[in-house]
C-alpha cells in the first residue's frame, strides 16, 4: 500500500493498495508518472528528461500560471495548444481518482522485483521514489542473505538470451539509460527475470 501526500492542494491525500489476486495489468499498469510544473523547467534545461512528454505524464500546476509563461511553456514542449485545467496541465483527466498514488505503486513493485525473492508480509510506503526504494532493497538484500535465502532464479551466461537489448526495445520503447534492462532469460506464465549491466558512469 502507498500513501502520497506533498502538502498539495491539487493532489490532496491519495492512498493506493494492490492486494492478492488483483488485476495489475488493468489496476496499475496504465498509471502515468507525475511532476510538479516548478520542477519540470529545470530538469528539461538539464536534459534530464528524455521519454517523457504531455502525452504519458501528468504535469502537477499548483499555481495560477500568467499568459507569458504559459507561452514559454508552449515553445518549450513544442506544443500550441497548452492548457491548464483543474491543476493539470494540458487538459488531462486522470485515468483514476488516485492515479499518482498507483504509479507510486507501480515504482515500489518495480523496486521491490530487484531483490529476486518473494515477500510475505504487507508493505506500507508513505511517500516512495526510487532512492528511499532501493536503499531499503538493499537492506532487506543483506538480511535475506544472512538467513541464507536463495535467488529465484539462476543466470547462466553461456545460453543465449530469450530477449536481447535490441527486442527489449522493441517492446519498452526506453532511451538509454533508462532502459534498465539488457536481456531477459526467463519467462513463463507469471515471472520474468533480466539483467541489466551496470557501469562506472551510471551511479544510479
Amino acid at each position: 500500500s502507498v500513501h502520497v501526500d506533498y502538502n498539495s492542494k491539487v493532489i490532496g491525500n491519495q492512498y493506493a493498495t494492490l492486494e492478492p489476486g488483483d488485476d495489475y495489468a488493468s489496476k496499475i499498469s496504465p498509471c502515468r508518472t507525475f511532476v510538479f510544473l516548478h520542477e519540470l523547467e529545470p530538469l528539461m534545461k538539464m536534459n534530464l528528461i528524455k521519454g517523457g512528454d504531455l502525452d504519458n505524464a501528468i504535469v502537477v500546476v499548483e499555481n495560477p500560471v500568467p499568459e507569458e509563461q504559459l507561452d514559454h511553456l508552449k515553445k518549450l514542449f513544442n506544443k500550441p495548444d497548452i492548457e491548464i485545467k483543474a491543476g493539470y496541465l494540458n487538459n488531462l483527466e486522470l485515468r483514476c481518482n488516485n492515479e499518482l498514488a498507483r504509479h507510486k505503486l507501480l515504482d515500489l513493485l518495480g523496486d521491490f522485483a530487484l531483490l529476486g525473492v518473494r515477500i510475505k508480509g504487507r508493505v506500507w510506503a508513505t511517500r516512495p521514489g526510487h532512492f528511499a526504494n532501493t536503499e531499503f532493497m538493499k537492506q532487506l538484500k543483506r538480511t535475506i542473505r544472512k538467513a541464507g535465502e536463495k535467488p529465484r532464479y539462476t543466470y547462466d551466461c553461456r545460453k543465449p538470451a530469450l530477449y536481447d537489448i535490441n527486442a527489449i526495445r522493441r517492446m519498452l520503447p526506453h532511451r538509454p539509460p533508462f532502459l534498465l534492462v539488457d536481456r531477459i532469460f526467463h519467462c513463463d506464465a507469471t515471472s520474468v527475470a533480466g539483467i541489466k549491466n551496470v557501469t562506472m558512469n551510471e551511479p544510479f
